[in-house]
């Protein structure tokens, strides 16, 4: 190697140690977009909402928010079903069979796609055949969507516990009592797992051990995923607010009241912190300070967490519509409505939206 290249790559290694860049690679494709579940995709032109140009019917409710990865479309739904899908099409590439409903949002990493289901399970199946090549049972259900980070896959049960597997294996690494039980899906960053409790906690441990770093807790349940983005980690709470905290010490920044329950995740993007609530409005925040830029008021609650694509930000809705906004103002770009809630989270990839819904279709707008 010269030595231009091997300054390039030491300069390279110390940025990503710095808590301004704090977007880091993973080993393959997470709910969120990344392993910090920022929610900020590629640029693309916003989506004309008026009609889909292709939707897949499934058999029963899509309770899993999809994961676009490989040119397929992974995605669960209530009767246990995990489906496979063309990107281009719809058309059905695969399924596999689980033990129960599947909330749990897939991650993919080097030909495999793991996800968890009510039952307990969490599974490890071949991205490309659907072959199973195993399973990892836990106390209770598996709402939270895994990371998959250096070979470990990391996810929380509603047994209380969160798990570190061999990603190739699926072989117990370390697990750790949360004291309460987990459906928010962890973030990674600079060897530290952040997630949150159904007793109000937001927990940080070391990537490698399991060991707790620092813990902050809130009032009520934290069923939200934290967003990390530099040097601070955002999530809100059934207690109605949104806070941000040091990444490093869990010391915090500031919160927000909403006007009612955070169950949405936040998406970053341009200094704005986005994010929904029950009391069916989603905010719009200055990322550094709280400090409220503006809100959006729809006919329903809002459980679905925002996708942001260049200006645009994408979101569901219970009013049974999804919607694209201005990132800058939050003024209403256009609006598709379905025949269900819509309470995942839209994904954009190659300059199309994909969203599932609670009428059992998936949706493909572009």
């Amino acid at each position: 190697m010269s030595k231009l290249s091997l300054f390039a790559a030491l300069m390279l290694g110390l940025l990503l140690l710095l808590p301004g860049c704090s977007r880091q690679d993973s080993d393959g494709s997470m709910h969120r977009g990344d392993l910090q579940r920022t929610g900020s995709y590629a640029q693309a032109p916003t989506a004309n909402l008026e009609r889909p140009v292709w939707q897949f019917k499934a058999e029963a409710s899509l309770t899993g928010s999809p994961l676009v990865a490989d040119n397929l479309i992974y995605v669960g739904s209530r009767d246990g079903i995990f489906r496979a899908l063309e990107q281009s099409s719809g058309t059905e590439r695969w399924k596999f069979k689980a033990e129960s409903s599947i909330r749990s949002a897939a991650a993919l990493a080097a030909g495999s796609v793991y996800f968890g289901d009510r039952s307990g399970q969490l599974y490890a199946l071949d991205s490309r055949t659907g072959k199973e090549l195993w399973r990892f049972s836990a106390g209770k259900e598996i709402a939270s969507s895994p990371a998959v980070y250096n070979n470990l896959v990391l996810f929380g049960s509603r047994d209380g516990a969160f798990y570190a597997l061999h990603a190739a294996t699926g072989q117990l690494k370390w697990s750790v009592d949360a004291g309460a039980g987990i459906v928010s899906s962890p973030a990674v960053f600079n060897g530290v797992v952040y997630f949150g409790t159904l007793n109000g906690e937001l927990i940080a441990l070391d990537l490698w051990s399991g060991q707790r770093k620092w813990d902050f807790r809130a009032k009520r349940a934290i069923i939200a995923s934290p967003s990390i983005s530099n040097g601070i980690l955002y999530f809100g709470s059934r207690d109605r607010f949104f806070y941000a905290l040091d990444v490093r010490s869990g010391e915090l920044r500031w919160r927000f009241r909403a006007g009612n329950e955070v169950r949405s995740s936040a998406a970053v993007a341009d200094g704005r912190v986005i994010f929904g609530a029950d009391d069916n409005r989603v905010y719009a925040l200055d990322s550094l300070s709280g400090a409220l830029l503006w809100k959006t008021r729809t006919g329903g609650m809002i459980d679905s967490s925002p996708a942001v694509s260049g200006q645009t930000v994408y979101f569901g809705s219970r009013d049974s519509s999804l919607y694209a906004v201005a990132l800058g103002d939050g003024r209403e770009l256009a609006r598709y409505r379905t025949a269900g809630w819509v309470q995942n989270s839209p994904v954009v990839a190659g300059g199309t939206v994909y969203v599932a819904g609670d009428d059992g279709y998936l949706y493909s707008f572009r």
